[in-house]
């Protein structure tokens, strides 16, 4: 017998695999500190990656999300030592998704 896409056992298609990426990605926003920051960090050049956005988010939900990620990893809000580094990384991902 032959299987249909969307079928158990059949792979999702790609941009359903990204629409999930993007949904596991956003609920490291919540997480404790610690793993945020090494979340920021390993995230670095995969811009929504980084921020748990979608490619077709606006720009409006982009900055939004990097308002709330930027509170929590600041370096002057946080004393990590990894927060240098984290905070890095996230304002590399905004300025590459909203250039200007």
């Amino acid at each position: 017998a032959r299987r249909r896409m969307g079928q158990r056992g059949a792979p999702p298609p790609p941009a359903a695999a990204a629409s999930a990426a993007a949904d596991a990605d956003a609920d490291w926003a919540e997480r404790p500190l610690e793993a945020l920051l090494a979340h920021l960090i390993a995230s670095r050049g995969q811009p929504h990656r980084c921020l748990g956005t979608r490619p077709a988010d606006g720009a409006e939900a982009i900055r939004r999300r990097y308002r709330q990620l930027a509170l929590r990893t600041h370096p002057d809000k946080c004393d990590h030592a990894d927060a240098g580094a984290a905070f890095a990384a996230l304002d590399g991902a905004f300025r590459a998704l909203l250039p200007g």
